[in-house]
Order: C-alpha cells, then structure tokens, then sequence
C-alpha cells in the first residue's frame, strides 16, 4: 500500500521547480522562496547545517555516501 499509494505522490515531487511553482505543492511560502534561493544562489549553510543534524550525518562526504553508495 505504502509503495502504491505512497511512491506517485514522491514522485511528483521530484522536480523542484513543480514544488515552488505548483498549487498543490506540500511546501509553505517560506519554504518555496528558500528552494527558490537555493537553486539560484547554493544552499544555505544554516539549513544545510539542520538537514544533516535532523538525518543524523556528520559530514557531506557521509552525506554523499549514503545517496550515491
């Protein structure tokens, strides 16, 4: 059930110009501009900083490693 009901939704997801652009999009207006900003000008460092502490990683090679094997 997961993987069907749950995978369609992920995926049209996936691009992220969809999720600033879409109505239907899951994220709030913050979190739009600060996609926005992050495709246009890299990641914020402060929430690049949260995201890894939240997922539990130390490092962006650890990062790299658990998204590319």
């Amino acid at each position: 059930m997961l993987i069907r009901d749950g995978l369609p939704w992920v995926e049209s997801w996936l691009a992220p110009e969809k999720l600033i652009s879409d109505t239907a999009s899951p994220l709030s207006e913050d979190d739009k501009a600060s996609l926005s900003s992050a495709l246009k000008e890299g990641p914020d460092s402060e929430h690049l900083s949260l995201s890894y502490a939240l997922l539990g990683i130390k490092s962006p090679n650890q990062a790299l490693q658990l998204f590319f094997g």
